[in-house]
Order: structure tokens, then sequence, then C-alpha cells
């Protein structure tokens, strides 16, 4: 429990300020989703969450472009293949949206404020 604890004080630390909730609410709102670390020659650099077919990915801003592509071949393309399809949600930011295009992903709707998007073939290997 304490892995899990560590992840989501690191995923509450990049969202704290942008998102009006407590870290008692927020590591609540995590209930039901599975959450990993995002592990690099034995250092936590990020934590990958999913829940069903919805993934996202929280890379340390110092580590995201040098570790980008290995991360995603290792939880993007291992889900990706075992489920088939993959889903996420994103804000209208404009770099997460370059991304996730990037990647192959496609906005199929939105849910609220954010847009929802899908992934059937990863772009990048």
């Amino acid at each position: 429990m304490a892995a899990r604890d560590e992840c989501i004080d690191a995923l509450y630390e990049q969202v704290r300020r942008e998102v009006p909730i407590t870290r008692t609410a927020y590591g609540n709102s995590l209930y039901g989703w599975e959450i990993e670390p995002v592990m690099i020659d034995g250092e936590r650099i990020g934590v990958f969450i999913r829940r069903g077919t919805e993934v996202h990915i929280h890379l340390a801003a110092d580590k995201a472009l040098m570790h980008a592509r290995r991360v995603i071949r290792q939880h993007i393309a291992s889900n990706l293949k075992a489920l088939g399809h993959l889903t996420t949600r994103s804000t209208s930011d404009p770099k997460a949206i370059r991304f996730l295009r990037r990647l192959g992903f496609y906005r199929v709707g939105e849910d609220g404020t954010l847009s929802v998007f899908r992934l059937d073939t990863l772009k990048i290997q």
C-alpha cells in the first residue's frame, strides 16, 4: 500500500495547483484505478494509471523527454496489445493534444470540460 500512496502523492503534486481538491479526496477519486510506478534504472520517474481502457501517464518534467519512448513501449504498447484499444481524457492544452496525436490518439468526444481520445494503433514504436 505504501507504494500506491507514494504514487498518489506524486500525482497529487502535479495536479494540486490546477485542481481544487484535497489530497484525501484525490486519493479517494483513484479508487478502482490500477496505479503503477514508472521505473527507470531503479528510480521512479512517474506514474502510470489505468481503469479499464482509460490510461494516463504522468512523468517528472525533467525526465519526460529522455524516457518518453521507453515508457510508451513499456506501458502504452503492452496495454494496447492486451486490450485492443485505449482511451484517455485531456484538457484543451495544445501541447498535450499534439503529444496524444503523435502517439495515434484521436478525439472521439467530450466528458464535461475534457476531450476524450481513443488509440487503436500506436504510431511510435
